[in-house]
């Protein structure tokens, strides 16, 4: 009977102990410095939980080295273990971070273009039926229309292709003079048929693109090209180009 009164006795004061360390404690949660409703404050050692307000207010009874969570499904969850400065200042302020966003895989396709030029001029040219109403067709003034076909509409469309052809041979790049012929002759030829010493091969080169000639040699025949060397050679043995070391 003595040992279970003492026992009782024990308990009455641990009990008494603990809640005289117990505190209430204070806080404020936040992010971006704005107030978070909703927020759980879980303290892992009492198991008490508390949940902030529409101000971010929260309050709940904690110890010295208590563990206390913070949880929001929007946000990164904050673990905070409590010491005596925080206890006694009573104002805890917490600033959470938002999780980020997940977003699903996105696809970019790219489309072709249609609004070419020929596709809008088509448009413009296509006669519509409130184009008609509104303005009648004046039977004595001609309209470039022959046996029902425009031939003025047909002409637009065959300059249009014109043009689009012209610009095309345009913009065909053309190779360099020098590798043009140096593509299309070894150096047997420059040696044996132009006899020219290996040395002067590449100074006949630049002497040939020197003449403005040359350019419409680029993509001719091989016989263009080997008539116009040919002469070129005659020429350059008997000019300056040739150092005097070089001649014969």
């Amino acid at each position: 009977m003595k040992v279970k009164l003492i026992i009782a006795i024990l308990l009455c004061k641990a009990q008494i102990s603990f809640s005289q360390t117990e505190k209430r404690l204070n806080g404020n949660v936040k992010s971006d410095n704005f107030p978070i409703k909703g927020i759980e404050i879980i303290n892992e050692n009492t198991q008490q939980v508390a949940i902030t307000d529409t101000n971010g207010n929260f309050s709940i009874a904690a110890n010295e080295k208590d563990k206390l969570v913070f949880f929001g499904i929007d946000y990164l969850t904050q673990t905070i273990y409590l010491n005596p400065e925080m206890l006694s200042r009573n104002n805890l302020e917490v600033f959470l971070v938002k999780k980020p966003i997940e977003i699903d895989e996105v696809v970019i396709e790219q489309k072709a273009n249609i609004w070419n030029e020929s596709y809008v001029q088509e448009i413009v040219d296509k006669p519509y039926f409130d184009d008609r109403m509104s303005s009648p067709k004046n039977q004595y003034v001609y309209d470039g229309r022959t046996l029902g076909v425009d031939l003025i509409g047909l002409g637009k469309k065959v300059n249009r292709l014109l043009k689009s052809k012209n610009k095309e041979k345009k913009e065909t790049p053309k190779i360099p003079f020098k590798d043009y012929v140096t593509a299309n002759f070894n150096q047997n030829f420059f040696l044996e048929t132009l006899h020219l010493k290996p040395e002067e091969i590449h100074l006949f080169l630049e002497y040939c693109e020197a003449d403005p000639n040359s350019a419409t040699i680029i993509g001719t025949s091989n016989f263009d090209a080997l008539d116009f060397l040919v002469a070129k050679s005659v020429s350059f043995k008997k000019s300056s180009a040739i150092p005097e070391s070089a001649k014969p």
